[in-house]
């Protein structure tokens, strides 16, 4: 068996381009396997200096690789070619998706919804804000001047399930934060739902606070699935009554979510064209009677 095995945030904890403290738990994995029998291939974005300083570096902890960023010579036989992508039985790697994964990890679905809101960057590595306002009508959606607007009930959330909400960015990959080892914290007030992150406690969360600091993210979103609604025509409103549950809050980098969201958008879309339809067909009576009328106007002549 062949086994690619990454460095940085895999063998070592992820300091990049310094050398973190030894994982024990892969570096104990790779020996046994190498007493097996099993090739070990080192596959890393290390180059140079830095590279020889990993090979180096795991050749302390007693992993000696079979291959460095390289096909082993029997997989380059075998298969009458050496590709760019190591040829491997199993890759190892901190960053690494498996397929059953991506429904769970890839969390921008059509049938959940998303709402940006203002977060505030704290001290500690901290940051925190108010997700939703209750009973605040917000403008959600506009089409030819004419305003839809939303409006989250206080009791939204009494019955939602918040089990399990991580904090990522653009709704995908590894959780900076989340509810289940207290990271996360949602909190429902009067006023509306405040969440608070700690992103001290893993490397994807401190790197994303500097990402924060740095100005690359000014924005959060929350990703939800709705149970029950109403829609009031006569002021062009949606009033979410209950949400069934709260997947992730998310740091966004995409712009449609300082507006709204797709999913929004496709529900006063629909509103939006039933009034169009609606008013055509008014129009179409209105025509209708107006011939009939001038019809019988002729005839009384």
């Amino acid at each position: 068996m062949i086994l690619a095995i990454d460095f940085d945030g895999t063998l070592c904890k992820s300091m990049f381009p310094k050398i973190g403290e030894p994982n024990q738990i892969v570096i104990d994995f790779c020996k046994r396997h190498k007493e097996m029998g099993d090739k070990l291939i080192l596959w890393t974005n290390r180059t140079d200096e830095l590279l020889n300083d990993a090979v180096e570096w795991c050749k302390e902890q007693g992993v000696v690789f079979d291959s460095v960023n390289e096909n082993l010579p029997e997989s380059i036989k075998k298969h009458k070619t050496d590709s760019r992508k190591i040829v491997a039985d199993h890759y190892i790697d901190d960053k690494n998706w498996l397929i059953t994964d991506l429904e769970e990890r890839n969390m921008i679905s059509k049938d959940r919804q998303y709402r940006a809101f203002e977060f505030e960057q704290k001290e500690d590595m901290k940051v925190d804000g108010q997700a939703v306002t209750f009973n605040n009508p917000t403008v959600i959606f506009e089409v030819d001047g004419v305003k839809y607007y939303e409006i989250i009930d206080a009791r939204a959330f009494d019955r939602t399930d918040m089990s399990d909400v991580v904090l990522n960015v653009d709704h995908q990959g590894k959780p900076a934060a989340k509810t289940k080892n207290q990271t996360l914290e949602l909190r429902k007030t009067e006023s509306g739902l405040f969440i608070s992150a700690d992103l001290s406690k893993n490397a994807t969360g401190r790197e994303l606070y500097e990402d924060i600091s740095n100005g690359f993210y000014d924005k959060m979103s929350f990703a939800f699935t709705v149970r029950k609604d109403e829609y009031d025509k006569q002021t062009r409103t949606r009033k979410i009554l209950e949400i069934d549950k709260l997947y992730d809050v998310s740091a966004v980098t995409v712009p449609a979510y300082e507006a709204t969201s797709i999913s929004a958008r496709s529900f006063f879309e629909a509103e939006a064209e039933k009034e169009r339809m609606e008013l055509r067909e008014l129009e179409l009576r209105r025509k209708k009677l107006n011939l009939l009328l001038a019809t019988s106007r002729k005839e009384l002549k």
